[in-house]
């Protein structure tokens, strides 16, 4: 093919990050490798979830014969107490969140009731996630420094009287 590189020409910049980043990968160690894939394969649940939750709300709304703008409002935005979300301290963290995206919710209706409970429900699978994540990395970094104190020099070490030679 004679064409491709005057459609695409070469790219000495391009190809300079392209070899930092392959170099970066290769350097990485199994800890992060492992890691980085457990986080993969957390979002690959988290997403499968989303895709069931999504579809299974779907087949309802189409056995419910529902409209997809999710019916009239009651008259006077009246809604009664037994149809309000149960609000648990995850779901009040995870609405407060969303509150500070700027999102205005309003949950009058049952079909934005299911939305919003998948929504709240991912956020706190989310938030779960980025705590677990704090966690390792903390962890990692108390094992990063425990591995350099151990690999110093024994003269260099401080050591307990009782464990000095005599």
């Amino acid at each position: 093919e004679e064409g491709v590189l005057l459609s695409q020409p070469y790219s000495i910049e391009w190809e300079a990050a392209r070899k930092g980043n392959m170099d970066k990968l290769f350097q990485r160690s199994k800890t992060e490798e492992k890691s980085d894939s457990l986080i993969s394969e957390q979002a690959r649940t988290i997403e499968a979830t989303q895709r069931k939750r999504k579809s299974e709300a779907k087949k309802r709304r189409s056995a419910e014969g529902c409209e997809e703008d999710g019916g009239p409002m009651p008259q006077g935005g009246a809604v009664l107490r037994s149809a309000m979300l149960t609000r648990t301290p995850e779901k009040l963290g995870a609405m407060r969140w969303l509150q500070s995206t700027g999102l205005q919710l309003n949950v009058a209706s049952e079909k934005i009731q299911d939305v919003f409970e998948t929504l709240c429900s991912d956020v706190i699978d989310l938030m779960d996630c980025q705590k677990r994540v704090t966690r390792k990395r903390k962890e990692r970094e108390q094992l990063a420094i425990r591995k350099q104190e151990l690999l110093r020099p024994l003269k260099k070490r401080k050591t307990a009287p009782s464990q000095r030679l005599q």
